[in-house]
C-alpha cells in the first residue's frame, strides 16, 4: 500500500460545457448537471485518469458546498476464515486521491503516542464494511450510525472534530465482491449539514458511472489484479496509455528502454493481458458507445 497520493491540478475540462458546471451563478436542472459531468469525464483521454478524478471530485464538491473530497479504492485481502477477527472485515485501502492533501494528516496518533485507525476504524467505517457488496449512500446525519455516541469517541475527536469536519457524505460503489470505489465529501463550515437533496444529487451522479469507477480502479491494478501496481508501475501506466512506443516513453521519463519494457511487462502480467494491444483495449471500452481513441503504437 502506497502513501496518500494527491492528484495533480487538471487542465481546463475538455468539454465545452465546463463553465456551466462550475459557475455558481448558473442554476442548472439536476439531471442536466449530472449528464454534463458524465460527458466531461468521458472526454478525458485514458492516460489522464488522475485529472479526470480530480475534476470529478471538484465538480461535485462545488454542487453541494463541500470543502474537500477524496476517493479511495479498497480491496478485500483476507479470506472468510480470517475476516471474523479483523476490525475492517478483511478490507484494506489500495489507493487514495485527494483534492486537498493537507486536510488528511495520516498516520494520526493519539495522546498516548499510539497510531489510530488500525485498531479502531471508527463507527462509520464499521457500518460501511458491514454493508459491503451493494451500492451505499450515507451522510453523518442520515441515521446510519448513532451520531451522539460517535461524537464521544476518540476516533471522532482525531479524525473529525480536530480537522473541523462538520458533515461527511460517503458514496460506495462495489465493482465486484472484493473491490469497491468510495467517494467522500466533507464540509468544514460550522453548522452546515448536507441535505437530502445533496445526497440524492451525489448518489445519482455516482450510481451511473460504473465505467468511471472501473477505470480508476484499473489504473491501480485493482479490480482485475490480485497485486496492486507499484509506484513505479503506476507512474508508467499513463505513458503506456499514450500509445507511444517504448523508446519514446523511455526518453520522456528518463529511463532506459529495457527498464520501461520490464515495467510494462510487469503491468501486463498483473492486469492479465498479453501485450500493449490488449492493455489498451481495457481502457478503450468507453461509455455510451463512443468511438475509442486511435492507438498510435502496439
Amino acid at each position: 500500500m502506497d502513501p496518500i497520493d494527491a492528484a495533480p491540478a487538471p487542465d481546463k475540462p475538455p468539454c465545452q460545457w465546463g463553465r456551466l458546471l462550475t459557475d455558481p451563478g448558473i442554476a442548472l436542472p439536476k439531471d442536466m448537471r449530472i449528464a454534463m459531468l458524465w460527458d466531461q469525464l468521458a472526454d478525458f483521454e485514458p492516460q489522464r485518469h488522475r485529472e479526470a478524478m480530480l475534476h470529478c471530485l471538484l465538480s461535485i464538491s462545488g454542487w453541494i458546498g463541500a470543502h474537500s473530497a477524496f476517493w479511495v479504492g479498497t480491496v478485500r485481502v483476507l479470506d472468510e476464515r480470517q475476516r471474523g477477527s479483523d476490525p475492517l472485515g478483511g478490507w484494506r485501502i489500495g489507493c487514495i486521491r485527494l483534492t486537498h492533501p493537507e486536510t488528511m494528516n495520516l498516520p494520526i496518533r493519539n495522546d498516548s503516542g499510539k497510531t489510530m485507525y488500525n485498531k479502531d476504524p471508527g463507527d462509520p467505517t464499521r457500518a460501511i464494511v458491514a454493508d459491503a457488496g451493494r451500492f451505499r449512500l450515507y451522510s453523518m446525519h442520515s441515521g446510519f450510525l448513532d451520531l451522539e455516541r460517535f461524537r464521544q469517541t476518540e476516533h471522532y475527536e482525531y479524525f473529525y472534530r480536530r480537522p473541523g469536519i462538520t458533515d461527511r457524505i460517503w458514496v460506495v460503489f462495489p465493482l465486484n465482491p472484493d473491490v469497491e470505489s468510495i467517494f467522500v465529501f466533507d464540509t468544514h463550515t460550522p453548522g452546515h449539514v448536507f441535505t437530502q437533496q445533496d445526497l440524492l444529487l451525489v448518489g445519482t451522479a455516482m450510481r451511473g458511472m460504473k465505467w468511471f469507477h472501473r477505470q480508476q480502479l484499473m489504473a491501480h491494478g485493482l479490480g482485475i489484479s490480485h497485486t496492486p501496481l507499484t509506484p513505479a508501475e503506476r507512474k508508467l501506466l499513463p505513458e503506456l496509455l499514450s500509445g507511444d512506443v517504448e523508446k519514446a516513453i523511455a526518453a520522456r521519463v528518463g529511463l532506459t528502454q529495457a527498464t520501461v519494457h520490464q515495467y510494462a511487462t510487469a503491468i501486463y502480467r498483473k492486469l492479465g493481458v498479453r501485450g500493449r494491444t490488449e492493455f489498451m483495449a481495457l481502457w478503450l471500452r468507453t461509455p455510451r458507445g463512443r468511438p475509442a481513441p486511435r492507438q498510435r503504437a502496439r
